[in-house]
């Protein structure tokens, strides 16, 4: 018996180490076992590859009706293709394999979501013709220069990649380089696609005290000479392709000084033991405008001892000025524009602090849920959308069930218990009230509450397919988005991969409104404001779960507009 399969495949960069604790050159041998063999090509030429190293793991029939591909491995074993590209296994055990390769050059196992597909073997198959194509890596190479065309040494450069969906929204492509001294910069284990690339590197803008103060000073620069991400040339790079001479000219400009002072924060800097701590105390500039990639411009300063801070060369721009002692906010977050001068004599007042006490449980007689954690997360103004929502504290829940969220400064917040797999949040009680969808005032003079977390293992389920006129869409992706959008929304938004048939899954959902949207990207719809959604409203699939509830539904993959 000899069952023909085709297998596309990606590429697994494995350590080394790795490999070695498994044994990686060793074959199973098994009376009745499996063979298998197959041939490794270059995706794009056709080409035999050789020296690749292709890894069979063993899978667990059960965790694979879950849908857990990675799960349950109790066995890898190992091959290389010759120079035909030829690899072959022999006398596995019978079972679900799944085969990954790598090979230097090409691109990392997960480009192609496909390269795990599961091949079943019984026993005294010889299964043949498997093929795993290879996608070969693509390069940007250039240089960092200055105002004068000199070269710029240890400038950090980065790549984004733009949405096709949405204006002005922009994901990390994960990958970066630095200059050397020659101001020469080369990324590599690029897959595909368009790419902004970026200058932008803490020798621009040095943190912290600042010794002197200058008018200019370098800013963050998009090829090839933009000082603003909205005037950015993106970058069309093909499967493979080596593009190389994107030098980026780093621009210049006026920069200003945001100071100021922190009172009430000494009593935030206590360390048993050593008293207060006034320089625990940090003052942060966040970037929140078109000017600059996400989370990309951090600003800060360290207040002195009587809570007098200065944060110097500040580019032009909007911002959210936070006081942190720690990992710990100690104020709201408060938004100021940096125009054309300085911003003096700003005030930021610790907010009195609180322990936040409570229990967990399982609705009915359940036994309290073990290594959970509950989390406050703060949500500006409690706008109707998901911007800005940032963790501020949490606590484990104990063997009993009862958890403590220490030192909470007063505020709104947004209370997300971190759970096991099939539970979802029902109620968070607070005085008689449910605050999980509210979200907890504590922005006032009160005694702390008492929380009661109730969870429900009555998870829903959706299940569904995506389309594009009419044919089903592999490889996409599909958006769970609640309805209406609020705060807390960000933490039962989600994105999944359709598989090779355009099916999809998602689990552990708690009963209530939603709506999914089909993407050829993925998107990431934290940031990205209800109205702006509005537009794909058309395909999208609106979806009512109860407790328990498993939902079938078809889903239209939208186009860019």
């Amino acid at each position: 018996m000899k069952p023909m399969i085709a297998v596309w495949l990606g590429v697994l960069l494995l350590p080394a180490a790795g490999l070695a604790a498994q044994n990686p050159t060793s074959v199973i041998r098994e009376v009745g076992g499996v063979s298998l063999e197959g041939r490794a090509v270059n995706a794009l030429t056709g080409e035999p590859v050789s020296q690749v190293t292709v890894s069979i793991r063993t899978i667990s029939r059960r965790l694979l009706r879950l849908g857990h591909i990675a799960g349950g491995i109790y066995e890898t074993v190992t091959a290389a293709s010759d120079v035909n590209g030829n690899f072959k296994f022999e006398t596995l055990p019978p079972g679900s394999y799944a085969l990954v390769a790598r090979k230097p050059g090409f691109l990392p196992y997960g480009y192609d979501p496909d390269a795990i597909r599961p091949v079943n073997g019984r026993a005294g198959d010889q299964i043949t013709g498997l093929e795993i194509r290879l996608t070969p890596q693509a390069i940007i190479s250039g240089r960092v220069l200055n105002e004068l065309g000199k070269p710029m040494r240890n400038v950090r450069v980065l790549l984004l990649q733009p949405s096709e969906y949405f204006q002005a929204r922009f994901a990390s492509a994960g990958n970066a380089g630095k200059t050397n001294a020659r101001g020469e910069f080369l990324i590599e284990g690029l897959k595909p696609g368009k790419y902004i690339i970026l200058a932008d590197d803490q020798n621009f803008i040095p943190q912290g005290r600042v010794a002197g103060y200058t008018d200019e000073n370098y800013v963050t620069t998009y090829y090839p000479h933009a000082a603003s991400l909205s005037e950015a040339t993106a970058v069309l790079l093909a499967a493979g392709q080596h593009i190389s001479g994107m030098d980026i000219l780093v621009q210049k400009e006026r920069v200003f000084r945001v100071s100021g002072k922190v009172e009430g924060a000494v009593s935030m800097g206590v360390v048993p033991g050593q008293g207060p701590q006034p320089d625990h105390v940090l003052v942060r500039l966040e970037a929140r405008d078109a000017r600059f990639p996400p989370a990309s411009l951090w600003l800060f300063g360290y207040a002195n001892d009587e809570g007098q801070f200065q944060i110097s060369l500040v580019p032009a721009g909007s911002y959210i000025l936070s006081a942190m002692w720690g990992i710990s906010l100690i104020n709201m977050r408060v938004p100021i524009d940096v125009v054309d001068a300085d911003i003096t004599g700003l005030t930021i007042r610790a907010a009195p602090v609180m322990d936040i006490t409570g229990r967990v449980r399982m609705e009915g007689d359940g036994e309290p849920p073990r290594g959970d954690s509950v989390h406050l997360y703060v949500a500006d103004g409690f706008q109707s959308s998901i911007q800005h929502v940032q963790h501020v504290k949490s606590g484990s829940v104990q063997k009993d069930g009862t958890f403590r969220i220490e030192r909470v400064p007063q505020g709104k917040y947004v209370i997300y218990p971190r759970l096991r797999p099939r539970t979802y949040t029902k109620q968070v009680l607070a005085g008689g009230s449910d605050v999980l969808r509210t979200g907890l005032d504590l922005s006032g003079p009160q005694e702390a509450p008492v929380l009661d977390v109730v969870l429900s293992p009555k998870v829903a389920m959706i299940e569904g397919v995506a389309l594009r006129n009419g044919k089903t869409f592999p490889n996409g992706y599909v958006a769970l988005v609640p309805q209406p959008m609020r705060p807390e929304s960000r933490f039962f938004t989600s994105i999944t991969r359709t598989d090779r048939n355009g099916r999809f899954k998602i689990n552990d959902l708690p009963p209530g409104d939603y709506k999914l949207y089909g993407w050829e990207e993925t998107v990431d719809l934290v940031n990205i404001p209800p109205q702006n959604l509005e537009p794909y409203d058309a395909g999208s699939v609106s979806v009512r779960l109860a407790e328990g509830d498993t939902t079938q539904v078809e889903v239209q993959v939208a186009s860019p507009r």
